[in-house]
């Protein structure tokens, strides 16, 4: 297969040459985009593998570099995905590159086509992207033997999300219908500036044209960084939440998600910059607002700011750059939207503007949107995607207009409907509230009530001189980094590993080994954490920890589009946190980001801390099977050991604890050594109750080592079940 798919992509790489008109809208007369940034493009690789029962093609062609997957039961229909905004500066800025739709798999499965495009430049450039984007509808005919689709879908994320709205505005009939996720839009430019604006009149600190950077730095070191804000700050942040759709679900976590509270501050425009969409750019429409008790009034706000007005010529409708105007509202075919009530990238009030327009010319009907309770960026569930999706072809093929919600008015409890799973700490934080008092809360306090549990009963094992698992809790960096994942897990005790393991053994050995703390020891420990898990610096000891990178942020709380935002945009794959850990450790139990990363040039080899690398991780993850192989065939050493109490462990021995039997014969495949594993990896394979895990350990151990194991888990301190099988195998 693997072979016809490059034959059919070189064939397809030479039709693609002759692929050069500019589309026209039908009933328009077309788009002109703003154009590329003048500097010299790198294509990267676009080979990848079909899935099964399906044909890949992919190469370069005018629009840049291109893929596409025809599945073999082919219905007829094909979805264009459309990416979004990839940074053109820093290490990678001249590079493009092209990855899969967000629901690849699912497409495939219910007999769908799709096709992306790199575009055949970076920054952001939604009319190329659109250009580049239609483009692919012949490519895909070409590859096809001249089977062109009987519909087409319009999907993207971001920036593509913004595609996808320009294609249904500017193209109105040349889609059967659209699916923008998290879509960016003309007066999202607008709000950064507003957030200029408002930071400029906050700080007394003034954009200049020709100090811009200066004058960037000198207003965010007046406003601290979430949670950790200065006065100034906190009245800052709270004109970001109020303008930017009020006050909702994970609004605060939004501004800490890749930083975006001060990377929201745009004095370009407000400094004269000229671009197209800083011409297009107009603030006089912002209702300044801001919540009590910060020290300013939005009044007071609204008379202090300076206002940026637009250019007609480049606002209006007769603007060079469809991209840059408004969206008009005349829509001819459904459409679809997911925002995040979280996104500060991004936000929600986008939603608003988008209905107002398309209300405007009774269009409402083509309208359906959805909220969802989510941090950061484009952080949708797989089922919240697949769900829209499929909603949408049914709306196209039956008439239906499916169920939406209402993105205008109070959106302090919106995104119950479709948000699919909620997230943990749901609702998060809703707005900014004035700075706490000194005042000492009642309650459970870490120094008084919690220290000393730790002192008395964990210290001998994970204290100064021993640090079982690589982990100590006499030391607050040590214990809120958690190595490679979370261990206390702030503010959530039910995700939290060590209230898991002091109340039962689901993740292990009940701790403390000698035996469960008493009951009221527990609920203090509880309380400390569901309140945020506090640790005073008084009691730490050491300078707090340094802050975990975004990308692993994303990898842990987001989705694959902002993982690749963050990597398009020049993120480390390889950056850890101060526990060594790696985005690819965090990334074990997601198939799609743990391939994005291993294309990016993650190293699967680096050792945490801890010794653990990120085949550890996968292999300790019963049903990791896949992302496993993906490691081993990225090159990731099935041999490494690491601590783990009192004996090695390895990823064989990680496998046989969780009883995964898959992963344990590929880890031999690869070399792992059952020698190494000895009788520990046998006596977690019988714990475990996976016979087949410990059939395939067994043959290369001795019988001194299955003794051992017997000694280990059979009675009193193990499974009498455990018995029998070591006796039935001699």
């Amino acid at each position: 297969m693997r072979i016809r798919a490059l034959i059919g992509a070189a064939a397809c790489a030479c039709v693609a040459a002759a692929l050069t008109t500019r589309p026209n809208a039908l009933g328009k007369p077309g788009i002109k985009p703003v154009p590329c940034p003048q500097q010299e493009w790198q294509y990267g690789e676009a080979a990848f593998e079909p899935l099964a029962g399906a044909k890949a093609f992919f190469g370069r062609y005018d629009g840049g570099l291109y893929r596409i997957e025809i599945p073999d039961n082919w219905n007829g229909e094909l979805v264009l995905y459309a990416h979004g905004y990839v940074a053109n500066q820093g290490q990678n800025g001249s590079s493009l590159r092209v990855g899969n739709h967000t629901i690849r798999e699912h497409l495939v499965r219910e007999g769908f086509a799709w096709a992306a495009s790199s575009y055949r430049c970076n920054g952001y450039v939604p009319g190329q992207g659109l250009v580049d984007t239609m483009a692919l509808v012949e490519l895909f005919t070409k590859s096809n033997g001249g089977r062109a689709p009987q519909r087409t879908y319009l999907t993207g994320t971001s920036m593509g999300g913004h595609v996808t709205i320009l294609g249904l505005h500017e193209f109105p009939t040349a889609f059967a219908g659209g699916l923008a996720m998290c879509p960016a839009g003309p007066e999202l430019f607008d709000f950064y500036a507003a957030v200029g604006a408002g930071a400029e009149a906050i700080t007394g600190v003034e954009f200049k044209s020709d100090s811009i950077r200066q004058d960037t730095a000198k207003i965010v070191e007046q406003l601290g960084e979430p949670p950790d804000y200065t006065e100034k700050g906190r009245q800052l942040a709270s004109v970001e939440i109020r303008i930017s759709g009020g006050p909702r679900p994970f609004a605060l976590e939004g501004l800490a998600s890749g930083g975006r509270f001060t990377a929201n501050i745009s004095g370009s425009a407000l400094a004269g910059i000229v671009t197209p969409q800083n011409r297009a750019v107009t603030t006089t429409h912002i209702r300044y607002a801001i919540d009590g008790g910060l020290g300013l009034t939005s009044d007071s706000l609204n008379q202090r700011v300076r206002r940026k007005t637009a250019d007609p010529e480049y606002r209006g409708d007769k603007t060079p750059y469809e991209e840059v105007a408004p969206f008009d509202g005349r829509i001819e075919r459904p459409l679809l939207t997911m925002h995040g009530t979280g996104d500060l990238f991004v936000p929600i009030f986008l939603q608003q503007v988008l209905k107002r327009a398309v209300a405007a010319t009774g269009n409402e009907k083509l309208l359906a949107q959805r909220i969802y309770r989510i941090a950061g960026h484009c952080g949708f569930s797989q089922t919240e995607q697949i769900r829209a999706f499929d909603d949408l072809v049914k709306w196209v093929r039956q008439g239906t207009k499916p169920h939406g919600d209402e993105v205008e008015g109070d959106l302090s409890n919106a995104g119950m409907t479709f948000t699919d799973p909620l997230r943990p700490n749901d609702p998060g934080g809703l707005t900014i509230k004035p700075a706490p008092s000194s005042a000492p809360q009642a309650g459970v306090d870490f120094v008084r009530d919690v220290q000393p549990i730790f002192r008395q009963n964990c210290y001998g094992c994970h204290g100064p001189s021993i640090h079982q698992n690589g982990f100590r809790l006499d030391r607050r960096a040590d214990a809120m980094r958690g190595g490679t994942g979370p261990v206390i897990g702030r503010g959530d005790s039910a995700a939290s590993r060590l209230y898991q393991r002091l109340i039962g053994n689901r993740f292990g050995m009940q701790m403390p080994p000698t035996g469960p703390l008493a009951a009221e020891q527990i609920a203090a420990i509880k309380e400390w954490i569901d309140r945020g898990a506090e640790w005073p610096d008084e009691a730490a000891g050491e300078t707090p920890a340094l802050p975990t990178p975004p990308l692993m942020r994303a990898v842990l709380y987001s989705d694959v589009a902002e993982v690749q935002r963050l990597l398009d945009e020049g993120a480390d794959p390889d950056a850890t946190n101060d526990a060594g850990a790696t985005a690819l450790m965090w990334s074990a139990g997601d198939d799609a980001k743990t391939r994005l990363l291993l294309e990016y040039g993650a190293d699967p080899n680096i050792q945490s801390d801890h010794g653990k690398t990120a085949l550890f991780v996968a292999a300790g993850r019963r049903g990791g099977a896949s992302v496993v192989k993906m490691l081993l065939d990225y090159g990731a050493s099935a041999s490494l050991k690491a601590g783990r109490l009192n004996n090695p462990t390895s990823a064989l021995v990680e496998a046989a604890n969780v009883g995964d039997a898959a992963t344990v014969r590929l880890l031999l495949d690869h070399g792992a050594s059952v020698t190494d594993a000895g009788f520990v990896a046998a006596a977690f394979a019988l714990r475990a109750h996976c016979l087949e895990c410990f059939d395939l350990l067994a043959r290369a151990l001795d019988k001194g080592t299955l003794s051992m194991t017997g000694l280990v888990i059979t009675p009193p301190a193990g499974d009498s079940r455990a018995l029998s099988t070591l006796l039935d195998r001699g």
